[in-house]
């Protein structure tokens, strides 16, 4: 009987017989009872005994299960205490009081962890090392060496760059150079402003009568400033003149002190000025041919009078200059006094220069194309103050002083706010917890004073009206009368309809 050899699954070999390898015999698959009779169920009925054991022993719920619930870890400790009821005092003794809660620390908040110290000498050389920032290069380069000859290994298909220089020394400005970085560019600006600037202690709620006082001066000294630069503005405007008066009042100005020296001039006294004109018209070209003629002459005489006179300025220089030099010998202890002085002079300029120049470091710089200016202080006037910060008002922006914080240290350039476009106008209302009623009271009776004078002033204003529309009536009636009587006495006599009408305006 033949044998063969079958490789298993499982990589071991077994001898098979070699009838067992042959092809079964499926039979008819038309015929379902066929292929019932040849269909090898021994594997199926093999996996059912096998998933019924497992189900009869517990090994099938074994795999299903997890390790947790399978394994359980022995930590050896005792089992938990039965918890023991406490009674009402007891249990309002262990409670924690919300005072205690509240400065207990917080259990969601990590601990703070100290760094380890670092090795400072060794972090100073690497911060140096790279901080440190390269030399300048020099922007021309240097002209090619004509020692070095071409590379025999080089071909015609070879990409070669041509120098544009050609190695001329003039044209080096044809070559890509490298620009310096100035020192400027690593060294920001340096603001003494601090981070968080202390409000001035006049600005508590309940501030020392010193410091409120001192907080009143410096905001009156501010709004003074502004006041006395308003009146220079006003007092440097032209006067509200009219066009008549003001042309009226600059030909006053024009013709003051004219009549002193401007006298009236006769035709007699023009006739003779002229004649005398032309006398010395003639006069003058006669003098003018002498002149040419002596011209030549002086010349000579000229240039020596020229070197005499500067002999003399130079010895005169030379006189001047010894008879100072001696002067100065004899007041030596003057001289070192106002070198004294010059220098003491000199030191308090640069001190006052110093000073400048410390609180313009305090001041931020113009970033942008508006000028800063910094807020007036906040402040409360003595009756505004309060006791407690309950009934304190609250004033300010905490947003706003944040934002000139960084204005001033130069972080943020300053701008101003865009004009607000509102639709209807913006509604103010005064709580009542804010409202203070004594003083909304005075302001109610000043605001009805005010109105009873504007009604009384309107009331006298339509009086002097009427008045004055009365005399304007009274005077157009005796202006008619008069000109009816003036027309009577030329026509020779009044007529009945005329002597009707006088009448009636009289009685009117």
């Amino acid at each position: 009987m033949t044998t063969v050899v079958r490789a298993k699954a499982d990589g071991t070999f077994e001898e098979v017989s070699a009838h067992k390898l042959r092809r079964k015999q499926r039979g008819k698959r038309s015929d379902k009872k066929n292929m019932r009779k040849h269909i090898d169920m021994s594997a199926v009925e093999d996996a059912i005994d096998q998933r019924r054991f497992e189900e009869r022993t517990g090994a099938d719920d074994l795999k299903s299960k997890s390790d947790d619930q399978l394994f359980q870890l022995d930590t050896g400790s005792a089992p938990a205490a039965k918890p023991v009821r406490l009674g009402r005092k007891a249990r309002a003794a262990s409670k924690v009081l919300r005072v205690d809660q509240v400065v207990a620390p917080n259990p969601n908040i990590k601990p703070v962890v100290s760094l380890p110290k670092k090795n400072t000498e060794y972090s100073l050389e690497k911060e140096i090392k790279a901080k440190k920032i390269k030399p300048a290069q020099p922007n021309t380069a240097a002209p090619p060496s004509q020692e070095e000859e071409a590379d025999p290994e080089t071909t015609v298909w070879d990409e070669t760059q041509e120098d544009p220089t050609n190695g001329n020394p003039f044209l080096q400005h044809l070559q890509p150079s490298s620009v310096a970085i100035p020192d400027s560019v690593h060294k920001p600006h340096a603001s003494k402003t601090k981070v968080v600037e202390p409000c001035h202690p006049g600005q508590s709620y309940n501030p020392l009568a010193t410091d409120h006082h001192s907080l009143l001066e410096t905001a009156t000294d501010i709004e003074v400033k502004a006041e006395r630069a308003r009146n220079r503005v006003r007092k440097q405007l032209p006067e509200n003149l009219s066009k008549s008066a003001s042309n009226y009042k600059m030909m006053e100005q024009l013709q003051e002190g004219l009549s002193e020296f401007v006298q009236p001039i006769t035709l007699e006294e023009q006739d003779a000025k002229s004649a005398s004109n032309q006398d010395d018209d003639e006069d003058e070209d006669d003098a003018e041919a002498a002149k040419r003629q002596d011209i030549k002459s002086k010349r000579k005489e000229r240039s020596e009078a020229a070197k005499q006179h500067d002999e003399r300025v130079a010895a005169h220089r030379a006189k001047k200059s010894q008879a100072k030099l001696a002067k100065d010998l004899d007041r030596l202890d003057a001289i070192n006094s106002e070198i004294r002085n010059a220098e003491r002079k000199q030191r308090t300029k640069a001190t006052a220069r110093a000073a400048v120049k410390a609180q313009r470091q305090l001041e931020p710089r113009k970033l942008s194309k508006y000028e800063f200016k910094k807020p007036k202080p906040e402040i409360k006037l003595t009756e505004e103050l309060e006791g407690s910060l309950r009934r304190l008002a609250p004033e300010g922006n905490l947003v706003k002083d944040r934002l000139n914080n960084l204005v001033m240290r130069n972080i943020v350039e300053y701008r101003r706010e865009a004009n607000p476009r509102r639709r209807y106008q913006q509604k103010e209302v005064t709580t009542r917890s804010r409202k203070n009623f004594e003083l909304q009271f005075d302001l109610n009776k000043e605001q009805a004073k005010r109105s009873a004078k504007a009604q009384e002033a309107e009331e006298a204003l339509e009086l002097k009206r009427q008045e004055k529309k009365q005399v304007d009536r009274l005077a157009r009636l005796t202006q008619r009368q008069k000109h009816n009587k003036h027309k009577a006495k030329r026509n020779g006599g009044t007529s009945g309809s005329n002597a009707a009408k006088s009448a009636k305006l009289s009685k009117m």
